[in-house]
C-alpha cells in the first residue's frame, strides 16, 4: 500500500504529534553503512536508512520494508534493538522518533532509493551527518 499524503496534511501532523521511525544500522567489519541523501533537510549528509512506520505495521514490518526500498536488501536478520532516540531536535522538519535497531545480511546493500545518492561504509563518521547518526552509532561501538 502507497501513502500519498496532501502537504497541508503532513504539515498539520507534524504541528501537534510526534512521528513513530526505524533505522536500521548495518555494520560490517567494524564499518557502518550510510546513505548520502539527495533531499532536503540534511541534503549531502550522511545517515541511516530508515523512514516512518505506517499504520498496521510493525516495527520490524516497517524495518524490512524501509531496509527493501533504500538499500535493496530483501533478506535480513535484525539482531537487536539498539534504543530511541526521541530528541524533538533530531529533524527540522518536526519531531521525530526513531527506534533503532542493528541488523545484519548475508548480501550486499545497492542503492535504489532516490533520496541517496550514494551508500558507504565508514569506519569513521563522516563530519557531516544527521538524524543523531553519531548517537545512534555509538550505541554499537562503546
Amino acid at each position: 500500500m502507497t501513502y500519498h499524503w496532501p502537504s497541508n496534511f503532513w504539515q498539520q501532523w507534524l504541528a501537534n504529534a510526534p512521528v513513530l521511525c526505524v533505522d536500521a544500522v548495518l555494520v560490517s567489519k567494524e564499518k557502518v553503512l550510510l546513505s548520502r541523501r539527495r533531499t532536503e533537510p540534511f541534503k549531502g549528509y550522511w545517515h541511516l536508512p530508515g523512514g516512518i512506520v505506517r499504520k498496521d505495521e510493525t516495527l520490524e514490518e516497517a524495518l524490512k520494508r524501509i531496509v527493501s526500498i533504500e538499500i535493496g536488501l530483501e533478506d535480513i536478520s535484525i539482531d537487536k534493538q539498539i534504543g530511541i532516540f526521541d530528541n524533538p531536535k533530531r529533524d527540522p522538519r518536526g519531531h521525530f522518533i526513531t527506534v533503532a535497531f542493528l541488523i545484519s545480511s548475508n548480501k550486499l546493500p545497492k542503492q535504489i532509493n532516490s533520496q541517496g545518492e550514494e551508500l558507504k561504509f565508514f569506519e569513521k563518521l563522516p563530519v557531516k551527518t544527521g538524524f543523531d547518526v553519531d548517537k545512534i552509532t555509538k550505541e554499537i561501538f562503546k
